[in-house]
């Protein structure tokens, strides 16, 4: 059997869009900017999303432990300082079977590492019913001194999916990386 060797890349327009390098949430506004400082878009920011709960969550501004006592899910220990916390993924009552990657959520938990006595989100994953994965992020922070706290430094993540034309496996992993993370309060 002969195989035809297709290249899918070969019609694909170079991309002149410039990457974001800077993302500032300012006003109920979020503002993306490229790396020499040029605002590339903005939108306001719905409070019922979760991009704030998501900064909180990085800069250890959410006590892990309690939260999950409270909510009544499972908690792990599994040395020193550091627990897993297990979570049902809530679906909205009258949804649809929510999906993620074609795989059902129907079921689906979260799994997020911690480290209690720092408060920091080491890593999270998505799993199906099952038990096998969707996805996972880890997180590396680093300690700033002017501000003494910890910060973000990268997040690291992978997302599982099969290609519904050719049924193989496909990974995409993707680093994102937070340099100059400034906190700025107004008060």
């Amino acid at each position: 059997m002969r195989h035809e060797k297709i290249d899918y890349f070969a019609n694909v327009p170079p991309n002149d869009v410039d990457p974001i390098h800077r993302t500032v949430v300012q006003n109920s506004t979020v503002y993306f900017y490229s790396k020499s400082g040029n605002l590339l878009h903005s939108q306001p920011i719905d409070f019922e999303t979760t991009i704030l709960t998501d900064i909180e969550k990085l800069l250890g501004n959410v006590d892990w432990l309690a939260n999950a006592r409270t909510e009544g899910v499972e908690v792990e220990h599994i040395k020193d300082q550091s627990y897993i916390i297990r979570r049902p993924v809530e679906l909205e009552p009258d949804s649809e079977d929510m999906k993620v990657n074609e795989k059902s959520l129907t079921g689906a938990y979260t799994e997020e590492l911690i480290v209690a006595d720092l408060n920091l989100l080491i890593g999270t994953s998505l799993h199906e019913a099952d038990g096998s994965i969707i996805m996972k992020m880890i997180y590396k922070y680093r300690f700033d001194e002017a501000c003494d706290r910890w910060l973000p430094k990268l997040c690291y993540s992978e997302e599982f999916e099969n290609d519904p034309t050719t049924g193989s496996k496909l990974v995409t992993k993707t680093t994102d990386y937070y340099d100059n993370f400034q906190i700025t309060t107004n008060l």
